[in-house]
């Protein structure tokens, strides 16, 4: 009779508070910037526990149960992101780590590579300040490659340095405005010694001279050039792919590509977009290219990977 009577009571508070019925943890799904989403739809689902402070730990997994970040958020609805997160490739390595303060990140954040054990880079935040100083390593030697500035919209901006692969010997020193050089840019041999000095005015070089390790001058070269498309990406993308259009007015397309040494393409990979055939028809349009004019390094061409963003702004210039 003892048992019976409980029943009716819990039964009772339920009916009252459906809400807590639910216990203390719901889930929500979501596209990659947490929108909510039907579940057929989502490329995550969120676990959310409340817990006994006002923060909330959310625990965020990819489609097929894989944890892809924990974190704490300043309410249930998963909003402002307050406190240490994590978060982890769908292999189940860590990717990245750092605080959030207000919905901004704050402090240092580790990002890790790939095999989630070596330091890729450091980005210090100094909220509210805007943007971030981002170091990057060498994961063979903890060397660093390059320091400075990176602005709001991930552009490099203010000083910048980069050094010799393994080693720590100072090989460039230039200035950056949105993310192009502006200014005297120097460039230095390991022994530190000067090899090339240029001057950039707008997006042009004004002047330059190039020197050889004795200090003797020669012949100016510009070290890098970056790799060229036959044509704006976007452009291509708009006539030869039917949904790019509308997906692009919702979507933050990132790319990545790699430039051979010949001008081929190749490792295509494109995120940001949550329609999957039409984000197989985007990949298969860029496969489809022609030849891009390669990157040359010391006026010899070689490989390199792209990695940008397509967004409506841009696509609507």
């Amino acid at each position: 009779m003892l048992l019976k009577k409980s029943f009716v009571t819990i039964a009772f508070v339920m009916a009252i508070h459906p809400n807590q019925a639910r216990a203390q943890n719901d889930t929500l799904y979501v596209n990659t910037i947490g929108t909510l989403l039907p579940k057929e739809q989502a490329s995550f689902f969120r676990i959310i526990k409340r817990t006994d402070s006002a923060a909330v730990e959310v625990r965020e997994y990819f489609m097929n149960g894989k944890l892809h970040c924990v974190g704490h958020y300043t309410s249930a609805q998963a909003i402002i992101k307050q406190g240490n997160f994590i978060y982890y490739t769908a292999e189940g390595f860590k990717i990245s780590e750092g605080e959030y303060s207000k919905g901004f990140k704050s402090g240092e954040w580790i990002i890790y590579t790939h095999a989630g054990k070596k330091v890729n880079e450091r980005q210090r935040y100094y909220y509210p300040d805007k943007g971030y100083y981002s170091i990057r390593y060498d994961f063979e030697t903890n060397n660093k490659l390059s320091e400075g500035p990176i602005d709001e919209n991930e552009r490099k901006t203010g000083a910048w340095k980069e050094y010799h692969v393994h080693s720590d010997s100072l090989r460039l020193r230039s200035q950056y405005v949105g993310g192009r050089r502006t200014g005297e840019q120097l460039e230095f041999f390991k022994s530190g010694k000067l090899k090339r000095r240029e001057f950039f005015e707008g997006r042009k070089l004004k002047h330059a001279e190039q020197y050889d390790e004795q200090g003797n001058k020669v012949s100016y070269l510009p070290a890098f050039v970056y790799p060229v498309p036959p044509e704006p990406l976007w452009k291509y993308l708009s006539v030869r792919v039917a949904c790019f259009d509308s997906v692009i007015k919702s979507s933050n397309l990132h790319y990545v590509l790699k430039v051979d040494a010949d001008g081929r393409l190749s490792d295509i990979e494109i995120t940001g977009i949550d329609d999957g055939p039409c984000k197989t028809a985007i990949i298969n349009a860029i496969q489809h290219m022609k030849k891009w004019k390669p990157a040359k390094r010391e006026n010899v061409p070689c490989g390199y990977t792209v990695e940008s963003d397509l967004r409506y702004r841009i696509f609507n210039e």
